[in-house]
């Protein structure tokens, strides 16, 4: 293995246990949100199709009776939520960021920055360990040394 292969296959390795480690950083993050949030009934006041931003709106009343807009933070086209459309409203109402932690209760809305990074971390040790083992085994034959390859190559065997 060359040493810019050897290189990339670091910087991959070292991308991938970040993502993965800011996605389980995420994930302990959301699950300590979904112990201590309050579900409430919410309807969909502005569909995607008249917001530009492609994202929808949520009108909810929350724990003190006080009515509150949620714009959630995914965007998509085609819209998953529809004018008048009822959805359920998670929030924490002992967060210091609240009302602004409210989340649309739904699987990608709540876990998807979770699952995006510990998938995509996950995608990038599997990568390189794939290519790390394609590159460093031949015949079934471990080489960690250059000259060992060479001398494998030449004679068919490593002393």
């Amino acid at each position: 293995m060359t040493p810019n292969e050897r290189l990339g296959l670091t910087i991959t390795y070292i991308t991938g246990f970040i993502l993965l480690g800011f996605g389980i950083f995420s994930y302990i993050s959301t699950k300590g949100f979904m112990e201590n949030a309050i579900a409430v009934d919410g309807v969909v006041i502005n569909s995607p199709g008249s917001d530009p931003s492609m994202r929808p709106v949520v009108e909810f009343t929350d724990h003190k009776g006080v009515k509150r807009l949620h714009y959630s933070s995914l965007r998509s086209d085609p819209p998953r939520f529809f004018k008048g459309e009822k959805v359920k409203i998670l929030y924490n109402p002992n967060d210091p960021r609240y009302p602004v932690n409210a989340k649309i209760d739904s699987t990608f809305d709540v876990w998807g920055v979770a699952i995006f990074l510990s998938g995509m971390g996950s995608f990038f040790i599997l990568l390189s360990t794939l290519v790390w083992y394609v590159k460093t085994y031949k015949n079934g034959v471990l080489f960690l040394r250059k000259e060992d390859r060479i001398e494998f190559e030449r004679t068919g065997k490593v002393e």
